[in-house]
């Protein structure tokens, strides 16, 4: 089976049945693909995806005679936050800032009425999954902004009031690229071929292969769509693996199901049942791998406050920065420590696999 690398997805799916949604049997509805790298999946309801390396999203579309239009979902806004209680933070609050951060044009943040810094200072190395910050006081607000030039948000600027009752915060950054342009296709038929022409290229409309995994996987992933905007708790392993019910190695059920878990009030942490005893100390309890779903951590959205415009053409510009290259153990009185400690942590990236062969290093989801 084809193997793709998806779209950085960070909300929790749901399990779903094998009952197809949505059929491609109307006009102009079908798979087109471009090789065995890329290809874009026509739905009778008016949706498509577009998928190829390192991309899979999701969209709308209409059809005009022989001309398409296609509009690609854009999230509502950049930047999103979800929080717990971490009971080994006895003061202050923790950061975990996804790699897009680090990867995608600036990124700012600021703390309550303080100066707006980068997230991290020009030049700060590339390549983890996330970056941590833990910060000796606490917040009330947090703010984040964006300065890129394929900003598709009329506000590219998010705060967000902390719950007094999270310290563990993960922070997501949906930066925007140019996969998410609408754009427009045309259907031509060449002999017995029919042909979609995009800016992307030509695709052919398969007719009588089959792919089975690959259907089952966008099934699940369309209905994982639908869903998104509802999901409001969210499990992750402490190596930030996403709990999903699914095991997207084998595409099968996995052990994980809540309902199997018990809640630690001491550590607040939920442990597997079968291994679970009382009186032992979880707190600093740890999977010993990516994939190990013992000890699970509950995460819940933290509602946005507000959203604005921050103008970085014409206002002062911004040096000072959270995450700096030179890292040093002093401590500031009464502000946050300057200690950078970057942690090899997977955001939840979804990975379609292929049969026998295990996903790249670096991309474990």
């Amino acid at each position: 089976m084809r193997k793709y690398m998806l779209f950085l997805i960070f909300l929790i799916p749901v399990i779903v049945d094998a009952q197809q949604d949505t059929l491609m049997k109307q006009p102009g509805s079908g798979r087109y693909l471009q090789g065995s790298t890329a290809g874009i999946d026509i739905y009778d309801d008016g949706t498509f995806a577009l998928y190829g390396y390192a991309t899979l999203l999701w969209g709308k579309y209409t059809l005009e005679h022989n001309n398409i239009s296609f509009v690609p979902d854009v999230p509502k806004q950049p930047f999103v936050m979800l929080g717990r209680k971490n009971t080994s933070i006895k003061k202050g609050i923790k950061l975990t800032f996804a790699g897009s951060f680090n990867r995608n044009g600036l990124t700012y943040v600021k703390f309550d009425a303080a100066e707006m810094m980068r997230v991290f200072a020009e030049g700060y190395p590339t390549g983890e999954s996330s970056f941590t910050k833990q910060i000796a006081y606490r917040p009330e607000t947090l703010t984040l902004a964006e300065n890129y030039d394929q900003n598709f948000y009329q506000f590219n600027t998010n705060s967000f009031k902390l719950p007094v009752h999270f310290n563990d915060f993960l922070l997501y950054y949906a930066a925007g690229s140019s996969e998410q342009r609408p754009f427009e296709g045309t259907l031509e038929t060449i002999g017995d071929t029919v042909v979609l022409d995009t800016r992307w290229g030509k695709f052919e409309k398969q007719t009588e292969v089959k792919d089975v995994e690959w259907d089952t996987y966008m099934k699940r992933s369309k209905k994982e769509k639908s869903q998104e905007d509802k999901n409001t708790v969210f499990y992750f392993n402490d190596q930030l693996k996403s709990a999903t019910g699914v095991n997207y190695l084998t595409e099968e059920p996995s052990i994980f199901d809540i309902k199997n878990y018990t809640l630690d009030p001491a550590s607040n942490k939920f442990i597997r049942k079968d291994i679970y005893k009382k009186g032992v100390d979880y707190t600093k309890a740890k999977v010993a791998d990516y994939h190990d779903e013992r000890y699970m951590l509950s995460y819940e959205r933290v509602p946005l406050t507000s959203q604005s415009a921050t103008d970085f053409v014409t206002g002062k510009k911004i040096s000072k920065a959270l995450f700096v290259n030179k890292v040093s153990s002093r401590k500031k009185v009464g502000d946050e420590p300057v200690l950078i400690v970057p942690v090899t942590v997977e955001p939840p990236v979804k990975i379609m696999p292929t049969k026998g062969i295990p996903p790249e290093s670096g991309n474990k989801n």
